[in-house]
């Protein structure tokens, strides 16, 4: 090994490496008919988080009230994310660059059984 790089956990099986999105139940029901779920519009990619990233990321992005939100669980195998800083310094973020095929969510919850 020719020397360490400082990187995010690998994502995995572990509930601390799930890679989230927050999402509109109407958005959701939309990417259902289609089958996938695409990038909004105006962004350049689809914002997901790391459970522990998921609450600030709430409280940022989404004001009250938030009985329409969804989170998504993501399963990131063949997707291009992307471990990438927020623009605001918030942190490092996962972007997927492209949409999400809804066989790629695992598992859906309302927002206030999440948090």
């Amino acid at each position: 090994m020719t020397g360490a790089v400082d990187r995010p956990a690998p994502f995995g099986d572990d509930d601390e490496d799930d890679v989230l999105h927050v999402t509109s139940t109407g958005a959701w029901d939309d990417a259902q008919e289609s089958g996938v779920y695409a990038i909004p519009d105006g962004a350049p990619f689809i914002h997901l988080c790391r459970p522990w990233q998921l609450a600030g990321v709430v409280e940022r992005f989404y004001p009250p009230p938030h009985g329409d939100l969804l989170v998504l669980t993501v399963e990131p195998d063949d997707l291009r994310i992307v471990v990438e800083p927020a623009a605001d310094g918030a942190g490092d973020f996962p972007h997927l660059y492209g949409t999400l095929p809804v066989d790629n969510v695992s598992d859906v919850r309302p927002l206030g059984a999440v948090l």
